[in-house]
C-alpha cells in the first residue's frame, strides 16, 4: 500500500495551503482524490482495493451506492468491473425529469447495500446517502467504505477506509 501512497501523492491528491472541508471547517490540508477520477490506472487499483475491502466483510449485498461527486464515480466503476447493481444518491432533487433522488437501481424493501464515498471527515456525506436510501426504499444498508478516513469522529454506522490522513502525512 506504500507504493499505492507515494504514486497517489505523486499524482497530487495532498493539496496544502487553507480551504474550508465540506463540513465547513478549516484545514491546511485537502485530499482531492476526485483528481484520480481521470487517470484510469490508479482508478482501477483503488476500485480494486475497495471492493476487497467490502468483499472482505462478507456482506450478502445486493447494491452499491454512490452519493454525489465522491462515491458515485467510485460506485460505478466497481460496478461495471464485477458486475453488481449501482445505485446512485441525488444529495438533492432535480425540479425537472424523474424528480428522483435515487437514479440507477432502486433499492427495494427487502435489498441490502453498501455506500461507497471518497473521504470521511464527518461522515455527513455517508450519513445523508444512507438515510436517503432508507427513507426512499426501506433497503438496509450494511457498511460504508471510503478511499480515506480524514478523522475519528464518532459514526453510527459500519464504516470501512483504505487510507487514513497520517498515512499521507508521513
Amino acid at each position: 500500500m506504500y507504493d499505492l501512497i507515494d504514486r497517489l501523492k505523486t499524482a497530487g491528491v495532498v493539496l496544502r495551503g487553507e480551504t474550508t472541508l465540506s463540513s465547513g471547517t478549516k484545514s491546511n490540508v485537502y485530499f482531492d482524490f476526485k483528481k484520480i477520477y481521470g487517470n484510469h490506472e490508479l482508478l482501477i487499483e483503488l476500485v480494486d482495493n475497495l471492493h476487497r475491502l467490502i468483499e472482505d466483510d462478507n456482506w450478502n449485498f445486493d447494491f452499491i451506492a454512490g452519493y454525489d461527486v465522491g462515491g458515485s464515480p467510485l460506485a460505478t466503476a466497481i460496478c461495471i468491473l464485477y458486475n453488481h447493481k449501482l445505485t446512485l444518491v441525488r444529495p438533492q432533487a432535480k425540479d425537472h425529469g424523474t424528480k428522483r433522488l435515487i437514479e440507477g437501481y432502486i433499492p427495494q424493501e427487502t435489498d441490502i447495500g453498501v455506500v461507497v464515498d471518497d473521504v470521511f471527515t464527518t461522515g455527513n456525506s455517508l450519513s445523508l446517502a444512507c438515510n436517503t436510501i432508507q427513507s426512499e426504499t426501506r433497503a438496509h444498508i450494511s457498511g460504508c467504505y471510503v478511499l480515506l478516513k480524514r478523522s475519528n469522529n464518532y459514526f453510527n454506522r459500519n464504516l470501512k477506509y483504505l487510507f487514513t490522513a497520517e498515512d499521507f502525512l508521513k
